[in-house]
């Protein structure tokens, strides 16, 4: 039954099972009989036709570090019920990058509306947007839930606030 669905958890077989007998006795369950005579081929049939589990979008997040103009951002706090297989960035100056992690230099300072956007395995995609300020002189860091630019660095990724470690 696993080889027509693979997707197939063993509640999602029992289900079919159970769902295609023909009670011998008493209906339902009973001591002598069980659930009754199993219709195999009905049960592979249901659990082909079976839907998949459903995907859900990934949750983008990132942190970011600059010196001066030169900022570092970081997506490994992004979670996915799969895999994340691409990162695409935009850095709010008109470029853009890709990874899981990236250095960008800015060539002002000024405060950069920066896009991240993460993409798993099942297509899916998820975006997060965060500001980022690039200074003259000094530094600043910060994350894209944090609400804002420039010193915010408390903020908590999903994955460890839903485990309530934040």
């Amino acid at each position: 039954m696993f080889e027509k669905n693979t997707a197939a958890t063993p509640d999602t077989v029992q289900a079919a099972l159970e769902s295609t007998t023909v009670d011998m006795m008493a209906l339902g369950f009973d001591y002598d009989s069980g659930y009754g005579l199993i219709q195999a081929d009905q049960a592979v049939a249901a659990i082909s036709t079976s839907a998949p589990p459903s995907n859900s979008p990934p949750t983008a997040f990132f942190t970011f570090s600059c010196n001066q103009l030169t900022c570092s951002f970081d997506a490994s706090g992004s979670t996915d019920d799969g895999t994340i297989v691409d990162y695409s960035w935009n850095y709010g100056d008109g470029s853009s990058g890709g990874g899981m992690t990236t250095v960008h230099p800015y060539d002002a300072a000024g405060t950069y509306d920066v896009t991240l956007t993460v993409t798993d395995d099942a297509a899916a995609t998820g975006t997060t947007t965060g500001q980022v300020q690039a200074k003259n002189k000094g530094k600043s860091s910060g994350s894209s839930d944090a609400g804002g630019g420039g010193d915010s660095g408390g903020a908590c990724p999903p994955a460890k606030a839903a485990q309530g470690k934040c």
